[in-house]
Protein backbone atom coordinates (compact mmCIF):
# COMPACT_ATOMS: atom_id res chain seq x y z
CA UNK A 1 0.00 0.00 0.00
CA UNK A 2 1.14 3.82 -0.50
CA UNK A 3 1.77 5.09 3.11
CA UNK A 4 3.33 8.69 3.28
CA UNK A 5 4.48 9.16 6.99
CA UNK A 6 3.07 12.23 9.03
CA UNK A 7 4.32 13.74 12.60
CA UNK A 8 1.52 12.12 14.48
CA UNK A 9 2.27 8.38 13.25
CA UNK A 10 6.15 8.76 13.93
CA UNK A 11 4.72 10.24 17.45
CA UNK A 12 2.84 7.09 18.40
CA UNK A 13 5.45 4.86 17.39
CA UNK A 14 8.00 6.51 19.07
CA UNK A 15 5.71 6.50 22.30
CA UNK A 16 5.21 2.68 21.84
CA UNK A 17 8.98 1.74 21.83
CA UNK A 18 8.96 3.14 25.39
CA UNK A 19 5.99 0.90 26.76
CA UNK A 20 6.49 -1.98 28.24
CA UNK A 21 4.50 -4.85 26.58
CA UNK A 22 3.50 -2.50 23.53
CA UNK A 23 0.72 -3.66 21.33
CA UNK A 24 2.45 -7.13 20.66
CA UNK A 25 3.44 -5.42 16.98
CA UNK A 26 5.50 -2.93 17.89
CA UNK A 27 8.90 -3.81 19.72
CA UNK A 28 9.43 -1.40 22.69
CA UNK A 29 12.66 -1.00 22.14
CA UNK A 30 13.72 2.25 24.02
CA UNK A 31 11.80 0.55 27.00
CA UNK A 32 14.14 -2.66 26.63
CA UNK A 33 17.30 0.13 27.06
CA UNK A 34 15.92 1.33 30.07
CA UNK A 35 13.87 4.27 28.67
CA UNK A 36 10.54 5.20 29.65
CA UNK A 37 8.23 7.81 28.46
CA UNK A 38 8.21 11.23 30.84
CA UNK A 39 5.93 13.67 29.15
CA UNK A 40 4.67 14.89 25.77
CA UNK A 41 4.94 18.13 24.04
CA UNK A 42 6.30 19.83 27.05
CA UNK A 43 6.86 22.79 26.94
CA UNK A 44 10.52 23.99 27.68
CA UNK A 45 11.53 27.86 28.08
CA UNK A 46 15.06 28.87 26.61
CA UNK A 47 17.14 30.61 29.85
CA UNK A 48 17.44 34.14 29.66
CA UNK A 49 21.51 34.08 29.28
CA UNK A 50 20.65 31.73 25.96
CA UNK A 51 18.98 34.41 24.18
CA UNK A 52 21.01 36.88 25.14
CA UNK A 53 24.32 35.22 23.87
CA UNK A 54 22.27 34.32 20.73
CA UNK A 55 21.23 37.99 20.13
CA UNK A 56 24.60 39.28 20.87
CA UNK A 57 26.12 37.19 18.18
CA UNK A 58 26.46 38.79 14.81
CA UNK A 59 25.37 36.04 11.67
CA UNK A 60 21.92 34.14 11.69
CA UNK A 61 21.71 32.39 15.06
CA UNK A 62 18.26 32.70 15.82
CA UNK A 63 16.40 31.25 18.66
CA UNK A 64 12.74 30.51 20.28
CA UNK A 65 12.10 32.11 23.72
CA UNK A 66 10.14 28.40 24.06
CA UNK A 67 9.49 25.19 22.02
CA UNK A 68 7.61 22.24 22.68
CA UNK A 69 9.58 18.75 21.56
CA UNK A 70 7.24 16.09 20.63
CA UNK A 71 7.78 13.75 23.72
CA UNK A 72 10.59 13.34 26.23
CA UNK A 73 11.97 10.06 27.85
CA UNK A 74 14.15 9.64 31.18
CA UNK A 75 16.47 7.07 32.46
CA UNK A 76 16.94 6.86 35.72
CA UNK A 77 19.85 3.81 35.33
CA UNK A 78 22.14 6.26 33.44
CA UNK A 79 20.45 9.58 33.88
CA UNK A 80 19.47 10.39 30.64
CA UNK A 81 17.02 12.45 28.97
CA UNK A 82 15.81 11.51 25.41
CA UNK A 83 14.33 14.83 23.34
CA UNK A 84 12.24 13.54 20.38
CA UNK A 85 11.26 15.72 17.72
CA UNK A 86 9.37 14.12 14.68
CA UNK A 87 10.02 15.84 11.78
CA UNK A 88 8.15 14.59 7.96
CA UNK A 89 11.01 15.92 6.37
CA UNK A 90 14.69 17.59 6.02
CA UNK A 91 14.26 20.92 6.66
CA UNK A 92 16.11 24.32 4.82
CA UNK A 93 19.04 25.75 7.65
CA UNK A 94 16.69 29.02 7.13
CA UNK A 95 13.72 27.77 8.39
CA UNK A 96 11.31 28.16 11.10
CA UNK A 97 11.83 24.53 11.70
CA UNK A 98 15.69 24.77 12.13
CA UNK A 99 15.13 27.41 14.69
CA UNK A 100 12.87 25.27 16.83
CA UNK A 101 15.79 22.53 16.29
CA UNK A 102 18.85 25.25 17.19
CA UNK A 103 16.60 25.93 20.48
CA UNK A 104 15.83 22.32 21.21
CA UNK A 105 20.17 22.04 21.14
CA UNK A 106 20.41 24.26 23.87
CA UNK A 107 18.22 22.26 26.23
CA UNK A 108 21.26 20.24 27.97
CA UNK A 109 21.21 17.63 31.07
CA UNK A 110 21.17 19.90 34.00
CA UNK A 111 19.11 22.67 32.57
CA UNK A 112 15.98 20.23 32.03
CA UNK A 113 16.89 18.35 35.30
CA UNK A 114 16.57 21.12 37.19
CA UNK A 115 13.33 22.80 35.24
CA UNK A 116 11.71 18.92 36.25
CA UNK A 117 12.80 19.09 39.72
CA UNK A 118 15.16 16.24 39.52
CA UNK A 119 17.20 14.85 42.24
CA UNK A 120 20.98 15.81 41.36
CA UNK A 121 20.66 17.55 38.19
CA UNK A 122 24.35 17.93 37.44
CA UNK A 123 24.43 14.65 36.88
CA UNK A 124 21.87 14.54 34.04
CA UNK A 125 22.66 14.19 30.13
CA UNK A 126 20.32 14.85 27.24
CA UNK A 127 20.18 13.59 23.55
CA UNK A 128 18.43 15.26 21.13
CA UNK A 129 16.71 12.61 18.26
CA UNK A 130 14.76 13.86 15.29
CA UNK A 131 12.79 11.79 13.16
CA UNK A 132 12.37 11.59 10.24
CA UNK A 133 11.15 8.96 7.49
CA UNK A 134 12.97 7.15 5.58
CA UNK A 135 15.47 9.08 3.05
CA UNK A 136 15.96 12.33 4.91
CA UNK A 137 18.78 11.33 7.89
CA UNK A 138 22.04 12.77 6.04
CA UNK A 139 20.39 15.58 4.94
CA UNK A 140 19.33 16.17 8.69
CA UNK A 141 22.63 15.71 10.29
CA UNK A 142 24.31 17.95 8.02
CA UNK A 143 22.06 20.55 8.32
CA UNK A 144 21.61 19.87 12.62
CA UNK A 145 25.51 20.29 12.55
CA UNK A 146 25.37 23.58 10.71
CA UNK A 147 22.94 24.65 13.43
CA UNK A 148 25.58 23.01 16.48
CA UNK A 149 28.58 24.84 15.06
CA UNK A 150 26.29 28.26 15.02
CA UNK A 151 25.39 27.64 18.92
CA UNK A 152 29.14 27.15 19.33
CA UNK A 153 30.40 30.66 17.10
CA UNK A 154 27.58 31.95 19.56
CA UNK A 155 29.54 30.49 22.92
CA UNK A 156 26.36 27.92 23.41
CA UNK A 157 27.07 24.40 24.33
CA UNK A 158 24.91 22.70 22.20
CA UNK A 159 23.85 19.05 23.15
CA UNK A 160 24.17 15.94 21.83
CA UNK A 161 21.65 14.87 19.30
CA UNK A 162 21.60 12.48 16.14
CA UNK A 163 19.25 11.53 13.57
CA UNK A 164 16.65 8.36 13.30
CA UNK A 165 15.01 7.31 10.21
CA UNK A 166 11.99 5.92 10.02
CA UNK A 167 12.14 3.33 7.29
CA UNK A 168 8.55 1.87 6.29
CA UNK A 169 9.24 -1.61 4.18
CA UNK A 170 7.11 -4.62 2.98
CA UNK A 171 7.83 -6.70 6.05
CA UNK A 172 7.69 -3.57 8.98
CA UNK A 173 9.29 -0.27 9.87
CA UNK A 174 12.52 -0.17 10.48
CA UNK A 175 14.92 2.51 12.40
CA UNK A 176 18.47 3.42 11.17
CA UNK A 177 20.54 5.99 13.10
CA UNK A 178 22.60 8.71 11.42
CA UNK A 179 24.94 10.73 13.73
CA UNK A 180 28.10 12.87 13.63
CA UNK A 181 29.52 9.90 15.64
CA UNK A 182 28.98 7.05 17.01
CA UNK A 183 27.43 6.55 20.22
CA UNK A 184 25.45 3.72 22.76
CA UNK A 185 22.51 5.38 21.28
CA UNK A 186 22.74 3.94 18.03
CA UNK A 187 20.38 1.51 15.86
CA UNK A 188 21.43 -0.56 12.87
CA UNK A 189 18.86 -0.95 11.04
CA UNK A 190 16.67 -2.49 13.47
CA UNK A 191 13.27 -3.84 13.30
CA UNK A 192 10.47 -2.06 15.43
CA UNK A 193 7.54 -3.45 13.74
CA UNK A 194 6.11 -6.26 12.14
CA UNK A 195 4.29 -6.27 8.83
CA UNK A 196 2.31 -8.79 6.24
CA UNK A 197 2.98 -7.30 2.84
CA UNK A 198 0.44 -4.67 2.21
CA UNK A 199 -0.40 -4.05 5.64
CA UNK A 200 -1.43 -0.55 7.19
CA UNK A 201 1.97 0.27 9.40
CA UNK A 202 -0.07 2.85 11.34
CA UNK A 203 -0.89 0.93 14.50
CA UNK A 204 -4.14 1.85 17.01
CA UNK A 205 -2.64 5.73 17.94
CA UNK A 206 -2.31 6.30 21.41
CA UNK A 207 -2.59 10.13 20.37
CA UNK A 208 -5.45 9.74 18.19
CA UNK A 209 -5.27 13.25 16.69
CA UNK A 210 -2.98 16.45 17.74
CA UNK A 211 -4.87 19.37 17.22
CA UNK A 212 -1.83 21.44 17.32
CA UNK A 213 -0.95 19.74 13.71
CA UNK A 214 -2.85 20.89 10.92
CA UNK A 215 -4.19 18.04 9.69
CA UNK A 216 -7.07 16.62 7.39
CA UNK A 217 -6.67 12.88 8.30
CA UNK A 218 -9.55 10.55 7.67
CA UNK A 219 -7.88 8.04 9.31
CA UNK A 220 -6.77 10.50 12.80
CA UNK A 221 -10.50 11.42 12.92
CA UNK A 222 -11.48 7.76 12.21
CA UNK A 223 -9.43 6.76 15.21
CA UNK A 224 -10.04 9.17 17.80
CA UNK A 225 -14.28 8.53 16.85
CA UNK A 226 -13.27 4.70 17.83
CA UNK A 227 -11.42 5.32 20.48
CA UNK A 228 -14.33 8.18 22.19
CA UNK A 229 -17.11 5.53 21.22
CA UNK A 230 -15.05 2.64 23.10
CA UNK A 231 -14.67 4.92 25.90
CA UNK A 232 -18.11 5.71 26.35
CA UNK A 233 -18.98 2.09 25.89
CA UNK A 234 -16.75 1.05 28.93
CA UNK A 235 -17.45 3.58 31.32
CA UNK A 236 -21.30 3.90 31.22
CA UNK A 237 -21.76 0.18 30.54
CA UNK A 238 -19.73 -1.05 33.78
CA UNK A 239 -22.08 1.51 35.64
CA UNK A 240 -25.42 0.39 34.55
CA UNK A 241 -26.18 -1.70 37.39
CA UNK A 242 -26.14 1.45 39.87
CA UNK A 243 -28.96 3.24 39.99
CA UNK A 244 -27.25 6.59 40.26
CA UNK A 245 -23.74 7.60 39.28
CA UNK A 246 -21.14 10.47 37.62
CA UNK A 247 -18.62 10.14 35.47
CA UNK A 248 -15.70 13.17 34.86
CA UNK A 249 -14.86 13.83 31.38
CA UNK A 250 -11.60 13.88 32.22
CA UNK A 251 -11.90 9.70 32.89
CA UNK A 252 -13.45 9.46 29.58
CA UNK A 253 -10.73 11.32 27.58
CA UNK A 254 -7.82 9.19 29.50
CA UNK A 255 -9.95 5.58 28.42
CA UNK A 256 -9.62 7.33 24.79
CA UNK A 257 -6.44 8.62 25.43
CA UNK A 258 -4.08 6.30 27.34
CA UNK A 259 -1.62 8.88 27.84
CA UNK A 260 -3.56 11.51 28.48
CA UNK A 261 -1.63 12.89 31.89
CA UNK A 262 1.34 12.78 30.24
CA UNK A 263 0.50 14.74 27.50
CA UNK A 264 1.41 18.37 28.52
CA UNK A 265 -0.18 20.24 25.55
CA UNK A 266 -2.68 22.35 27.31
CA UNK A 267 -4.45 23.74 24.30
CA UNK A 268 -4.17 20.77 22.56
CA UNK A 269 -6.03 18.78 25.41
CA UNK A 270 -8.39 21.57 25.62
CA UNK A 271 -9.88 21.68 22.25
CA UNK A 272 -9.74 17.81 22.30
CA UNK A 273 -12.28 18.15 25.33
CA UNK A 274 -13.76 20.24 23.75
CA UNK A 275 -14.60 18.07 20.72
CA UNK A 276 -15.46 15.12 23.21
CA UNK A 277 -17.81 17.34 25.36
CA UNK A 278 -19.96 18.08 22.46
CA UNK A 279 -19.88 14.73 21.11
CA UNK A 280 -20.76 13.09 24.55
CA UNK A 281 -24.04 15.55 24.30
CA UNK A 282 -25.15 14.35 21.02
CA UNK A 283 -25.09 10.63 22.70
CA UNK A 284 -26.99 11.99 25.65
CA UNK A 285 -29.80 13.60 23.45
CA UNK A 286 -30.21 9.87 21.76
CA UNK A 287 -29.91 8.02 24.91
CA UNK A 288 -32.61 10.42 26.65
CA UNK A 289 -34.94 9.02 24.07
CA UNK A 290 -34.65 5.72 25.37
CA UNK A 291 -36.04 7.00 28.81
CA UNK A 292 -32.15 7.20 30.42
CA UNK A 293 -31.96 10.25 32.68
CA UNK A 294 -28.31 11.38 31.53
CA UNK A 295 -27.23 15.07 31.91
CA UNK A 296 -23.78 16.34 30.43
CA UNK A 297 -22.67 19.38 32.43
CA UNK A 298 -19.71 21.32 32.73
CA UNK A 299 -16.65 18.54 33.41
CA UNK A 300 -19.44 15.72 34.51
CA UNK A 301 -21.59 13.34 32.91
CA UNK A 302 -24.50 12.13 35.24
CA UNK A 303 -26.86 9.26 34.89
CA UNK A 304 -29.29 8.56 37.54
CA UNK A 305 -32.89 6.57 38.46
CA UNK A 306 -31.62 3.55 36.25
CA UNK A 307 -34.10 0.12 36.57
CA UNK A 308 -33.36 -2.80 35.49
CA UNK A 309 -35.38 -2.24 32.13
CA UNK A 310 -33.47 1.19 31.41
CA UNK A 311 -30.01 -0.68 32.19
CA UNK A 312 -31.19 -2.86 29.28
CA UNK A 313 -31.84 -0.48 26.55
CA UNK A 314 -29.08 0.84 27.10
CA UNK A 315 -26.67 -1.64 26.59
CA UNK A 316 -28.15 -2.85 23.37
CA UNK A 317 -27.94 0.60 22.13
CA UNK A 318 -24.13 1.03 23.30
CA UNK A 319 -23.29 -2.75 21.33
CA UNK A 320 -25.82 -1.37 18.25
CA UNK A 321 -24.56 -1.11 14.76
CA UNK A 322 -26.83 2.06 15.03
CA UNK A 323 -23.89 3.58 17.87
CA UNK A 324 -21.81 2.24 15.99
CA UNK A 325 -21.72 3.42 12.53
CA UNK A 326 -24.74 6.01 13.10
CA UNK A 327 -25.30 9.40 12.65
CA UNK A 328 -23.26 11.33 15.34
CA UNK A 329 -19.78 12.08 14.55
CA UNK A 330 -17.31 14.11 17.00
CA UNK A 331 -16.18 17.27 15.54
CA UNK A 332 -12.43 17.64 14.57
CA UNK A 333 -10.62 19.48 17.76
CA UNK A 334 -9.08 22.38 15.59
CA UNK A 335 -12.79 23.12 14.25
CA UNK A 336 -14.21 23.50 17.95
CA UNK A 337 -13.91 26.51 19.97
CA UNK A 338 -12.13 26.74 22.47
CA UNK A 339 -14.21 26.48 26.58
CA UNK A 340 -13.00 28.25 29.41
CA UNK A 341 -14.85 24.72 31.42
CA UNK A 342 -11.74 23.12 30.75
CA UNK A 343 -8.80 25.13 32.11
Amino acid sequence: MSFEQTPLFQLNLFLYLGIPGSNGIIRPILFERGYSIYCIAPNLTTSLTTLLQANNTSGTMKLQRSTSPDVLFTCNGNNHLLIVECKKSRFPLESDQARQVSTMLTFRGPDLANYFGFEQPENWQSLLELAVSGGHGEQTVAVTQELAERLLQSSIQPSEFGVLEIVIRNDGAYLLSFRPEDCEFCFKNEKVMSLEEGEDPRPLYLIPIDPSIQSNDEYELATLRERVRASVVENIGKRLDLSHFEISQDEICRSAVPVWDKWFDRNSKRSLKTSISKYLGDVAREMKKLGFDIAVQSNMVECKNINVVIADKVRRYLTSKEFKTGFIEISHPDQMPLSDDWL
